[in-house]
């Protein structure tokens, strides 16, 4: 349930449709609401596992985990945000002991090649910018991970910029494993 956030028809129509159809990249206009959208799925994913929260940046990693605890009414000890100020050797408890792991890709890579973390647990991965998934970006090989171990794998993929081309969007949704695209503008 949310607190203290009213979502807009178009964001819950998204955010049903994403729930309906299974793993989705949606494509909103900056400050269109992807991160209420991205709380109303987290919301009932978290009745079936774990959820991570993939952002490129830590303080775009700190201000996901600050909201999925303002929106979601979460204690402090549910969510957590991994980046690398956070040694290794402590990593493994944070994700062990937290509903909600929000952290960087490049923590999440190195830690699944040194057994770190399973992600056999988690019922949906969430790619922040994900437009950045492409050559080598860290998103690639997690998303690959996250299918290899886990069956019913979701994933859901927030962007503002796709890119102008099929085959970039194409590209994207390969690379981070999603069947479908939910695209909105200002105009809609």
């Amino acid at each position: 349930m949310l607190h203290d956030i009213v979502p807009r028809d178009y964001q819950c129509n998204i955010a049903n449709s994403v729930l309906e159809n299974g793993s989705t990249l949606v494509v909103l206009p900056t400050a269109m609401g992807k991160t209420v959208i991205a709380a109303m799925v987290v919301d009932k994913m978290l009745k079936k596992g774990k959820v991570l929260f993939l952002a490129p940046t830590r303080p775009l990693v700190e201000q996901h985990a600050k909201s999925m605890k303002k929106i979601l009414g979460l204690k402090e000890d549910e969510v957590c945000h991994i980046t690398g100020f956070i040694l290794p050797e402590k990593r493994g408890e944070e994700y062990a002991s937290h509903k909600i792991v929000c952290a960087t890709p490049q923590c999440i890579n190195n830690d699944i090649q040194n057994g770190i973390i399973d992600l056999s647990g988690y019922a949906l991965v969430i790619f922040d910018e994900a437009h950045r998934a492409a050559g080598e970006y860290a998103y690639v090989p997690i998303a690959n991970e996250y299918a290899n171990q886990n069956p019913d794998a979701f994933t859901l993929g927030l962007t503002a910029s796709p890119g102008s081309s099929k085959v970039k969007i194409n590209q994207i949704k390969n690379n981070i494993h999603v069947n479908r695209v939910e695209s909105r503008t200002e105009v809609d």
